[in-house]
């Protein structure tokens, strides 16, 4: 029994130092996500309600083929968002049937105001062709930043007009955690990699020697027992 206490203690001494820094990450991590809300984190409480917008099949022009119609209103205005065979979109004006030509900045930013809910300061936008460091998601994107103190951004999709994200410092903390918790420092979605099975395997086994290690450490004295006479 001794030779077995030995080894289990040496082995949950070394696994412990290998894995010590990965399970504060997850513990903290944890204890960040459950404490700050999803809805936080997803930035909800900036959305703007926006009015409905009916879709009236006068609005779209004879002999237009398409897979999927969708009435929207960036700026207020009705348009169609018209997705085509190809799954290409491109908006339509309803009142002329003609295409509308791509957003200005100026416009863009008009948009992300108007689905803004808050005190923006003064918002500026860039047209991405790569991904950004807090977005991941289709391409070419239009950020804009609203110079709000929860350090907000809005993605922008330049052929609808459509708030595609919602990024927040909060999110770039938790984006940042998230990476620690899942061990994925690429792409930061992916759950079946080797180092994390690893990772995760070696905490198994530092719990099963701690367990084990209990056996050894607890005396009948620690439950208001009295050790039996011989």
């Amino acid at each position: 029994m001794q030779s077995v206490h030995k080894f289990v203690s040496k082995a949950h001494k070394w696994i412990g130092l290998l894995i010590a820094a990965q399970v504060l990450f997850w513990t903290g991590s944890g204890l960040f996500m459950s404490i700050v809300p999803i809805e936080t984190v997803r930035s909800e409480h900036t959305i703007a309600e926006a009015a409905p917008v009916a879709l009236d099949a006068g609005m779209l022009p004879a002999g237009i083929r398409f897979q999927k119609l969708e009435a929207v209103a960036p700026l207020g205005t009705p348009l169609v968002l018209v997705t085509d065979a190809g799954g290409a979109q491109f908006l339509l004006d309803p009142a002329t049937g003609q295409q509308v030509p791509s957003f200005s900045a100026e416009e863009i930013i008009s948009i992300a105001r108007h689905a803004f809910r808050g005190e923006p300061g003064a918002p500026e936008a860039v047209l991405f062709d790569t991904e950004p460091g807090d977005y991941r998601g289709s391409l070419p994107v239009w950020q804009v930043s609203m110079g709000d103190e929860g350090g907000t951004r809005l993605y922008v999709d330049p052929a609808s007009g459509r708030i595609k994200a919602r990024r927040s410092d909060v999110w770039r903390v938790y984006d940042f955690l998230w990476m620690l918790h899942i061990m994925d420092y690429d792409t930061r979605d992916d759950f079946n990699h080797p180092l994390l099975m690893v990772a995760a395997g070696s905490a198994f086994l530092f719990t099963i020697t701690g367990i084990v290690l209990l056996f050894y450490r607890f005396r009948r004295r620690d439950f208001g027992l009295k050790a039996r006479r011989r």
